[in-house]
Order: C-alpha cells, then sequence, then structure tokens
C-alpha cells in the first residue's frame, strides 16, 4: 500500500446520503452543497456509497461516477472514503480499484449479502479484495441487513494478513462485538481504526477505545456528534456525554420507516435547504406526519 493512502480513519466521518432530485436522477450540486455543509461543521471525514447513500439503488456506472465527483468535491480536505461493497467480489474489487484510482483515500466493503456464508468464505471474500486492491480497506459490519455478523476471529486474522485492511466500521447492537474487536485486533494493530455506527453508541464506543463513528444523524446535526468526539478527546467528559444524551431523541427517526432513508433525507432537507428528499425505489419518501415528527425533533 502507497504511503499516499496510508490515512488513520477517525473522528465523525458521515455516510453521507446520496441526493437525487425529484426525477430521481443525482443531483450534482446538491451532493456538493451537502458535502460543503459537512466540511463547514467540522467532520473528520466523508463517507460516500454506503447502506444511507443508496449504492444498492444505483448502478455501476453511477457509484463510479459518484466516487470521481466525492473525490473531486472534497479535494483533500478530509479523508474521503467510497462505499464499493457488493454481493459479488468480483464487483467489489473492480469498483475498489476505480474509487482508489480516482483518489478515494479508502473503500469500506461490506460482507456479502443474500447467501449465509461460512468463515472461511467471508474471509476468502475480504482477502481477495485485499489482494487486489492498492489501497486502504475498511471492513462493513452490519448484520442486520447482511444476515450474519462477521466473526471476530475473521476480522483478526484478515488485520493479522493485509496491512491494507485498516479498519471496520461496526454497525451491530451489541457493542460487545466493539470490545471484543478492541481486545483481540486493536490491541496488536493500535492503528487499526474500529468506528461504531449506532448514533446512541458513539460516546460509550469512544469510553472504551474506539477511534470514532460513521454515524447517520451526522449528515444533518454533524455538530453534535463531531462535539461529543471533540470534547471526548479535549478530556471534557462531562460535556461530550451532555452532547451525546441530546442524540438520543434522534434515535426514533430510524423507527419511522424501514428503510430509515426517506425520514433521514428529511431531515437533511430540512436543515441544509435547498434539497430534494426523493428516495429511489424501493425506499419511499417520507409521509407528511413523519415531516412533522422531524420538525418537531429538530427544533429541540
Amino acid at each position: 500500500m502507497s504511503d499516499k493512502k496510508k490515512v488513520r480513519f477517525h473522528g465523525i466521518i458521515p455516510p453521507m446520503a446520496t441526493l437525487f432530485d425529484d426525477n430521481g436522477n443525482i443531483d450534482w450540486e446538491a451532493n456538493a452543497k451537502l458535502i460543503e455543509f459537512l466540511i463547514e461543521n467540522g467532520v473528520h471525514g466523508i463517507m460516500v456509497q454506503g447502506s444511507m447513500g443508496e449504492f444498492t439503488h444505483m448502478s455501476k456506472e453511477e457509484r463510479k461516477a459518484f466516487a470521481q465527483f466525492a473525490v473531486k468535491q472534497v479535494n483533500g480536505r478530509v479523508p474521503l472514503i467510497v462505499g464499493t461493497g457488493s454481493s459479488s467480489t468480483d464487483e467489489a474489487i473492480e469498483l475498489s480499484q476505480y474509487a482508489i484510482e480516482v483518489g478515494a483515500d479508502g473503500v469500506m466493503v461490506v460482507n456479502p449479502f443474500y447467501w449465509s456464508l461460512s468463515d472461511e468464505n467471508i474471509y476468502r471474500h475480504f482477502a481477495k479484495v485485499a489482494q487486489n486492491v492498492n489501497g486502504a480497506i475498511l471492513l462493513y459490519n452490519i448484520p442486520m441487513l447482511t444476515g450474519q455478523n462477521i466473526p471476530v476471529s475473521v476480522i483478526k486474522r484478515l488485520a493479522d494478513e493485509f496491512e491494507n485492511i485498516v479498519g471496520i466500521k461496526e454497525t451491530v447492537d451489541s457493542i460487545g462485538h466493539i470490545r471484543d474487536v478492541i481486545l483481540q485486533v486493536k490491541s496488536t494493530h493500535p492503528e487499526f481504526s474500529v468506528l461504531a455506527a449506532y448514533d446512541d453508541h458513539v460516546f460509550p464506543a469512544l469510553a472504551i477505545g474506539a477511534d470514532g463513528a460513521i454515524c447517520g444523524t451526522s449528515n444533518f446535526a454533524p455538530q453534535i456528534t463531531v462535539g461529543v468526539y471533540n470534547q471526548f478527546k479535549q478530556g471534557n467528559y462531562e460535556e461530550s456525554m451532555k452532547l451525546h444524551q441530546s442524540i438520543l431523541p434522534f434515535m426514533q427517526l430510524y423507527g419511522v420507516d424501514t428503510p430509515p432513508i426517506g425520514v433521514m433525507k428529511e431531515a437533511t432537507k430540512q436543515v441544509v435547504g435547498g434539497i430534494s428528499n426523493f428516495v429511489r425505489s424501493p425506499g419511499s419518501i417520507v409521509q407528511d406526519e413523519h415531516k412533522q415528527l422531524v420538525s418537531l425533533l429538530l427544533s429541540k
């Protein structure tokens, strides 16, 4: 892995929504506006084309175009991670190679979904990506969508064998899995980035040694999660905890609809302004009564 790609991923890295116009086409101007909003609010990185970024609703060509756009718009001001996951190992490799070639600082690869895989086949998937991609790779563990947890033993094996596997995003209900990755992987690879995903895990994950978070509410309230992280790192734990508690009401948004993309986009629209809340099918645009809930939560 070249020196250019040796970026340590830490802090608050929003999993940026992909913004479309009201006809469902990628709205480049709106996406540029959101990137600027996030950077202006002090985020420590940006992640595009993840679950919140509707990568499953986009063609391979669109995903490549968005990666190139994001690299140009971010322009090296903060580290950029591009989601390149696929249920096909070969496609994940192709998308990852492209993202690194156009200038992304790293890629994030989810374990394959649809089929349940043996531990060995999960390992082989990530190993093949690592062997074919000359850049930083983060694992993406989201068992609620893939159907299975990435075992800590597999994560450790991958970190031991591939220096370009540099971290993990942990979208897990139990913080125990995050703890075990810290104890078993980070203990021998201190630069391995352990990043929480659920917004209400930010403070407790930092408290046990995580490096930051890639959490959905940072699309529209980055100043809160950035504050949690910055205050924690400065040793102001009471202030960090107070900010963390202000995130908790926003967790209601995740239960409004499935997937929660529409309601999260509505919150982003209400804060950023001048963007559409369009969600590609099979997701859906937020309903009027839920817009009122968003407004109420944002006003507090």
